[in-house]
């Protein structure tokens, strides 16, 4: 317990006791960090370069948070994360057990981290490809021992609130609607929760395991009895291994929401049979987003 304030946030008290992690990236890149503690802790975070500390305050901060750290073109060199203990009004230090979560990610290069046997998550971060991107890119083999699972949730629920009660490892969030409701065809472990479109008809993909998947247009209003586990969307993005967003099989993608750069999903196969989970984010400070076109192009 040597530190009590932080040069970047001067009159926050940290009188508590800190952990410090050292750490060293080789190249320019994108660093986040995370912290969790319990209900009545509250252990902040702070990123340090060339730290000193003079009369217990600390000097080098370039960010701090409670919660979270998104540090964006961190140079190549040695960084100090810490771990601090934020103390009240009432002089209380709310010092308790946490759990800190950090990644430092190249650009314009892809970074593999296997999750399970036959899954593997793929992030690139790009400087230069229509904009700047964040892609990530859950893949699963089709001889994977796992269970791909659509899920239907009430609420604007991230991924990170749904693992739990699903018993799950990863995921991602397809629903695309502000209002996070289910608006095509969504059909899970034979029970189904939506139909397709009821304006036109959609692509969608079907599933009764990894190794049995099919991609069908799926009329208006309709389900797919015939499969266990069924999502649909709009709009299809590649047929074939080739770029071609179209809103049904005769209409091109061409609305305001095609042609704006936004936050995308998609599910698709790739050439090898492998289940292909993407998200891409979008309207961020590290993250343009993509047209309909550019995320079938990506």
């Amino acid at each position: 317990d040597g530190i009590d304030y932080y040069d970047c946030a001067a009159t926050t008290k940290e009188f508590g006791p800190e952990v410090i992690y050292k750490f060293t990236v080789p190249s320019v890149g994108h660093f986040r960090a995370e912290v969790t503690d319990a209900y009545g802790d509250d252990i902040d975070l702070h990123l340090l370069k060339n730290p000193q500390v003079t009369n217990r305050v600390a000097s080098g901060c370039l960010d701090r948070n409670d919660m979270k750290l998104d540090v964006p073109f961190l140079d190549a060199g040695d960084y100090w994360l810490i771990a601090d203990t934020w103390t009240n009004g009432s002089g209380s230090d709310l010092a308790g057990p946490y759990r800190v979560s950090f990644d430092w990610q190249p650009y314009d290069a892809w970074v593999e981290t296997p999750i399970r046997d036959g899954v593997v998550w793929r992030r690139y971060q790009a400087t230069n490809f229509y904009g700047v991107q964040n892609l990530n890119v859950l893949s699963i083999a089709s001889t994977a021992s796992a269970d791909l699972q659509p899920a239907k949730h009430s609420s604007c629920a991230t991924v990170a609130d749904r693992l739990a009660p699903l018993s799950a490892y990863a995921g991602i969030n397809g629903v695309a609607e502000s209002s996070c409701a289910v608006s095509n065809l969504l059909r899970a472990d034979g029970t189904t929760d939506a139909t397709t479109s009821s304006t036109s008809e959609r692509r969608a993909v079907g599933w009764d395991s990894l190794s049995a998947i099919s991609l069908e247009w799926r009329s208006a209003s309709s389900d797919w009895t015939t499969k266990n586990n069924a999502v649909g969307g709009a709009p299809s993005l590649v047929d074939g291994g080739t770029a071609s967003p179209m809103e049904n099989q005769t209409t091109s993608a061409n609305s305001s929401t095609d042609t704006s750069k936004l936050p995308r999903t998609a599910l698709g196969l790739s050439a090898t049979g492998d289940v292909l989970l993407v998200t891409a984010d979008g309207g961020t400070s590290v993250a343009d987003g993509f047209t309909s076109a550019q995320m079938a192009d990506a």
